[in-house]
């Protein structure tokens, strides 16, 4: 078997990969799936408003980081409207808009929200949610919408007069926002925590990509930010706590194949170079 194992060609390894990969992605399972403290403060977050408040859901992030936060947008969405929250959707990326509509649709046009008699979404646009779409800016976009968030965006993305809407009676600046969830490929995270959090006072959670996740841990234990979800593992958490499994888990368990096998073939591969190195100094 060591001598078959020594000489077998590479592209069997790279074939064995691929169907790692193939196999678990057309026929998903569940892994167990511990959560972490962040996610679990983010949930909990959520968990801890009453009906009625107003989240302000912001999209820093485009299709190159779509693996990683558009499961989030979509549990942190579903979880919200469980929760009868009402939810306001901006974008602070210029290609945010199409993944925040996608995202927003498919909760919205879930089973799990559909009226039994009639076929349609319990959830009204303009009552239960509105999207307002992109605007430029970050820093001038929050602090413009501070105090004057109908003013600022005048329309949603309908091109609906926002201060008509049923959705914004009673809302004026953050003063009627319970919290803020960021969803952030880049630096708008960073802008939410210092003039939303740090200026005046609103409640921020974020949702950030693996390779950023790190940068924010010191304000997550400053107590600057309520939560923290973190790239596509932090994706499957959320999914698992409000128990809608999605591409987050998919995608792990997916992962969790790829990798084993990795570490299976780095171990064996060591092994196989101890023994040849063995071998040859008995040989000498």
């Amino acid at each position: 078997m060591w001598r078959f194992l020594e000489s077998v060609d590479r592209r069997w390894v790279f074939l064995l990969v691929a169907v790692a990969v193939i196999v678990p992605t057309l026929l998903p399972f569940k892994v167990p799936m511990p959560i972490s403290n962040s996610t679990q403060l983010a949930y909990d977050a959520i968990e801890d408003l009453r009906e009625g408040d107003l989240v302000v859901v912001s999209l820093g992030y485009g299709p190159s980081s779509q693996a990683e936060l558009q499961p989030q947008a979509k549990a942190l969405l579903r979880h919200c409207f469980r929760r009868g929250l009402r939810v306001f959707l901006m974008s602070l990326w210029p290609d945010a808009p199409p993944l925040g509509d996608e995202a927003l649709q498919e909760v919205v046009e879930s089973d799990e929200f559909l009226d039994s008699t009639t076929g349609q979404s319990r959830l009204r646009a303009g009552v239960d949610y509105v999207d307002v779409g992109y605007r430029p800016g970050l820093d001038a976009v929050i602090l413009r919408m501070a105090t004057d968030m109908a003013g600022f965006f005048e329309t949603d993305a309908r091109g609906e007069p926002l201060g008509s809407l049923p959705i914004m009676e009673g809302v004026r600046g953050f003063d009627q926002v319970a919290l803020v969830v960021d969803l952030a490929a880049g630096d708008s995270a960073d802008y939410w925590i210092i003039y939303g959090n740090g200026r005046y006072g609103v409640d921020v959670a974020v949702g950030v990509t693996g390779v950023i996740v790190s940068q924010m841990y010191p304000f997550l234990d400053s107590g600057q930010l309520r939560g923290l979800i973190g790239g596509g593992v932090g994706a499957a958490e959320y999914e698992a706590l409000v128990n809608a499994p999605g591409s987050g888990m998919k995608r792990v368990s997916t992962l969790s194949i790829v990798h084993t096998l990795v570490i299976a073939l780095v171990v064996l591969g060591n092994v196989i170079y101890l023994r040849q190195r063995r071998a040859e100094g008995e040989a000498t």
